[in-house]
């Protein structure tokens, strides 16, 4: 769901600012083996990490299947 996608990828932001890490990768959560549809989870995913504070890099991870 929507809301699972945004509190993963608040929760893991959060946490990796916690720790001092300098990078993040975030998957495309939901979609793939999730069966969500890939435009809608990128799209959420990028309007959650637009409201998040992280000082370091984050890059979103597309697997190829």
């Amino acid at each position: 769901s929507e809301e699972s996608i945004r509190s993963s990828v608040h929760n893991a932001v959060a946490l990796a600012q916690v720790k001092g890490y300098t990078s993040l990768g975030i998957p495309m959560i939901g979609a793939g083996s999730g069966g969500g549809n890939a435009r809608f989870v990128q799209a959420t995913i990028e309007s959650e990490l637009a409201s998040t504070q992280f000082d370091g890099e984050i890059v979103l991870v597309r697997f190829k299947a």
